[in-house]
């Protein structure tokens, strides 16, 4: 059955680039280089493997390295006065191979010792026009700036002159050899890109990209705007005055240089987007993605209308009194959609990190919501005013505003459920009955309860006008993701990393039972129409399931190409959305009830595991880094993890599934998570993949590291 999605962002601009030698594809891609004039790119991946692909022909050569291993390449440059193109590794090398000598199976020469290996902390190279690369320039280079080696981040070099990012020492620029800092106050730049008009761009860690404009004597910078993840790599069209930019976001950004704005923001749908190029044989953009892919985007010239969100959906809030319908995301954007028909009726574009939860108080007529940088965001729906209040140290997961008490709960990564004043929106309390991440929290006016769920599995009902705990208990097994609370039947429905659906019954001394294998995949997010008898289910195996809470069965499904980030059934209707930043809805027919597609059995109890006693100790280390080196993007994951974890100085012991099979079932048992690098204080699971870089960006990892391990002083 098809869903009917209010927009389409899979845009047909976006094209998977298929070969026919399919090995090519598995390796994340470190980086792309047109090899303008030549109707090649070269793509390097993170396992050092270099092709060169022949886009017009959709073939591919993988260039062979002998007689001497080249490791750890970090860097591509090419050069195309001299026709060579260069490789940079974290060692004492500098590679050269010329574009005719590779058709003859030739392979790279070694031709200088590495000017750039005492930058260790250098995570962007770039060379503006790519015509001349002089190695003994970087030598000179190296000597000049050797007072900042620790320090530098990204260099992009134009002829003489070079723009420097560092982490904590600004923006310097070296011009005549002589060096300068002009931007004193800015830190963590990741990327540096030198424009052909004097002009350049940086990007930073807070996912920020910045244009600097010299003029009167003075370099003034300019904020575009930002990304909702980390900025890996950016491309400059001349001609349109166009800049693109890839992020872990999966977004690809384009940005008008002349109207210093955002064109555009597509989703690529491949997991990070680490690379990107201009394509050699269209007016296009080639992006490298971290499941080892490649997609072509077709850069059209005039603005585009931006989508309606860039990225995933977190949540909604639908007002059935005025038929809007608002979701909020990790593009920081809150949006009121008109359910009638469909369109957009306003939005409010934030800066604040991934916004995971809303609700709204009828007091204040306002929508609130909470953000992963610790904002509150007040907006009033009548004036389009709106206010931020910002409470420090905190992640926050989701928000339920009372309806009769004057408060408003806020569930938080920390571990806290903080108790919101609506009135002075200052904190009247904290309650900290949980020691894990609090995932989700319902209010129960009715019986002025609050039930809240932690990602170890507890769940935890606390009496709102007797201010104590009344029930509690931790699900074996059971790694929590969302909960809802349906009123007619009294009972409480948790969905699962595991696949599985809890429910806990509120008028029967709390009874728990399980539905296993509700869905084929990790469950996201489990909704119930509180006085109706029917929930809804999306998970990983990119299904929509919708279900009778009567009999437990499954009355229909969905299914789609996309990810499904968040669901809501409310009013006899279902809404969806997925990781593209698509959204619509579903009238839930009367008649659907006895179109039975299946039925879960009701269990009792669930299996308990084994662990081993070494294991266990294994499991007691401060900081715990699991690694699994035969999943394709593993080693660009780990890559950017141990930046993350070398740079809050940690130390941490690193074990492999390679090495450790047994230790699969195990670390599954702690994190409930099938995908790798993981991340273990103390034998606390603390996050995976791109949820590490948020979680480093916006601060909270080194709250949790605060919070379990003692940071060694600088």
């Amino acid at each position: 059955m098809r869903l009917n999605w209010y927009n389409k962002n899979r845009s047909s601009k976006v094209e998977h680039i298929s070969f026919p030698v399919q090995n090519f594809f598995g390796v994340s891609i470190r980086s792309l280089v047109n090899l303008y004039p030549y109707k090649y790119i070269a793509a390097l991946r993170f396992n050092s493997d270099i092709e060169i692909i022949d886009i017009a022909n959709k073939q591919c050569f993988t260039i062979n390295k002998s007689p001497f291993e080249i490791n750890n390449i970090q860097y591509i440059a090419w050069c195309s006065k001299q026709e060579s193109l260069f490789t940079f590794t974290d060692g004492e090398m500098v590679g050269e191979l010329k574009l005719d000598f590779w058709k003859k199976k030739g392979y790279f020469k070694q031709v200088s010792s590495n000017p750039l290996t005492h930058f260790t902390s250098l995570s962007y190279l770039n060379f503006m026009d790519n015509s001349f690369i002089d190695l003994n320039y970087l030598f000179l280079l190296n000597r000049i700036l050797s007072d900042l080696p620790q320090e530098i981040s990204a260099i992009s070099i134009s002829g003489n002159r070079v723009v420097i990012g560092t982490i904590n020492q600004g923006v310097w620029l070296l011009e005549d050899n002589k060096l300068k800092v002009i931007g004193d106050k800015e830190k963590d730049i990741n990327i540096a890109y030198w424009l052909d008009n004097g002009s350049f761009i940086t990007c930073s860690k807070d996912t920020y990209v910045t244009l600097w404009k010299f003029s009167e004597c003075n370099w003034n910078k300019y904020i575009l705007g930002k990304h909702t993840g980390w900025i890996y790599d950016c491309v400059y069209l001349k001609k349109d005055q166009i800049l693109y930019t890839a992020g872990a976001d999966g977004v690809i950004c384009k940005w008008s240089l002349n109207k210093l704005n955002l064109c555009i923001s597509v989703p690529i749908n491949k997991g990070i987007v680490s690379a990107v190029c201009q394509s050699p044989v269209a007016n296009n953009i080639i992006t490298g993605n971290y499941n080892g892919s490649l997609t072509t985007l077709a850069n059209q010239s005039g603005e585009i209308n931006q989508v309606p969100h860039m990225n995933s959906i977190w949540n909604f809030y639908y007002m059935k009194e005025k038929q809007l319908l608002y979701s909020v995301g990790a593009d920081s954007t809150i949006i009121c959609t008109d359910n009638s028909t469909g369109q957009i009726k306003n939005r409010l574009k934030c800066q604040s990190g991934w916004i995971n939860g809303l609700d709204y108080d009828s007091q204040s007529e306002s929508i609130i919501a909470v953000s992963s940088n610790g904002e509150i965001i007040f907006w009033n729906i009548n004036d389009d005013c709106y206010q931020i209040v910002k409470i420090p140290d905190y992640w926050m997961n989701n928000i339920k505003v009372s309806k009769n008490l004057d408060y408003m709960f806020i569930a938080t990564a920390e571990g806290d459920i903080l108790i919101i004043n609506k009135i002075d929106r200052c904190i009247h309390k904290r309650l900290d009955y949980h020691q894990d991440q609090i995932l989700d929290i319902v209010v129960d006016e009715a019986n002025s309860i609050l039930i809240s769920i932690s990602i170890d599995g507890k769940i935890v009902i606390w009496d709102l006008l007797m201010e104590r705990i009344i029930y509690s208990f931790v699900f074996p097994r059971f790694h929590p993701t969302s909960l809802t609370l349906n009123n007619k039947h009294l009972k409480v429905l948790i969905s699962s990393l595991e696949g599985d659906l809890a429910v806990v019954s509120l008028n029967d001394d709390y009874q728990i039972a399980y539905l296993n294998n509700a869905h084929e995949g990790r469950i996201w997010k489990v909704s119930s129409d509180s006085t109706d008898d029917f929930f809804v289910t999306i998970a990983t195996d990119k299904k929509l399931k919708l279900w009778s809470l009567q009999e437990f069965i499954i009355i229909k499904e969905w299914s789609d190409d996309t990810l499904f980030t968040s669901c809501l059934i409310e009013d006899k209707k279902i809404f969806f959305a997925n990781q593209d930043g698509e959204y619509g809805c579903i009238e839930r027919e009367e008649e659907s009830i006895t179109k039975i597609v299946d039925r879960v059995v009701l269990v009792q109890d669930r299996n308990s595991i084994s662990i081993p006693g070494v294991y266990n100790d294994l499991f007691n280390h401060s900081c715990l880094l699991i690694t699994d080196i035969k999943e394709p993007m593993n080693k660009a994951y780990v890559e950017r993890v141990k930046i993350i974890l070398n740079d809050l100085k940690l130390e941490y012991e690193i074990y492999d599934l390679s090495e450790y099979p047994k230790l699969r079932d195990i670390t599954y048992h702690y994190s409930g998570w099938s995908h790798y690098p993981q991340v273990f204080f103390y034998g606390k699971f603390i996050g995976a993949g791109s949820v590490l870089l948020e979680m480093y960006r916006n601060g909270t990892l080194r709250r949790l590291i605060n919070q379990y391990i003692q940071i060694p002083s600088s």
